[in-house]
């Protein structure tokens, strides 16, 4: 049963700070939304910081558990890097029913709201970018063995992926992801 309310007030947080932002949900409210006791918050929590950890924690695994069997389907190397920006585009036009309806970069709001305030916050958000870096690396590795054409081509995913976020944030723009696969399909001549 322990377990079952810890997940129950993480996927109540959740929600409630990815819709309205971490410094303007209460503990209270948090607890309204989660239907448990204060007492049972902080049994599991011993702070709204140490709740916002384990909400990161467990966006990440959601996100990287999601992308992972899509890429086991893929064939290794390009075709996997084009199925990472599909199922980006996917997430954010709604069609992702694993994943939370796609309202901004999760990790880029609270390393905005604590990066002077939490260092294991701040951390916890770079650890979800370079998981996705890595993940990068490992793909490109599969077809490219120089590592400065292979580093120069993980940033460059990197980039896109991040400006496909913003663009979509800023401008609801729906199609980037779309956009950023048909750059990388032609400039990198990534054709399946």
């Amino acid at each position: 049963m322990s377990n079952i309310k810890q997940q129950q007030i993480i996927e109540a947080a959740f929600a409630l700070f990815y819709q309205k932002g971490f410094h303007a949900v209460g503990i209270n409210e948090i607890i309204k939304q989660s239907q448990v006791a204060k007492k049972t918050l902080y049994n599991h929590f011993k702070n709204k910081d140490a709740l916002i950890l384990a909400t990161l924690e467990w966006h990440h695994q959601q996100i990287i558990e999601h992308l992972q069997k899509s890429i086991t389907l893929a064939v290794p190397g390009k075709d996997s890097i084009l199925v990472i920006f599909e199922q980006l585009d996917a997430w954010l036009n709604g069609k992702v029913t694993q994943l939370p309806t796609f309202n901004g970069c999760y990790f880029t709001q609270a390393h905005k709201e604590f990066s002077m305030l939490n260092p294991e916050i701040t951390e916890s958000c770079l650890h979800h970018k370079q998981t996705f870096q890595n993940i990068f690396k490992k793909q490109v590795e599969d077809f490219e063995k120089d590592a400065q054409k292979n580093r120069l081509i993980v940033d460059l995913l990197t980039l896109l992926k991040e400006g496909v976020i913003a663009n979509e944030q800023i401008f609801q723009q729906k199609y980037s992801a779309q956009q950023a696969t048909f750059y990388i399909e032609n400039m990198l001549r990534f054709k399946r």
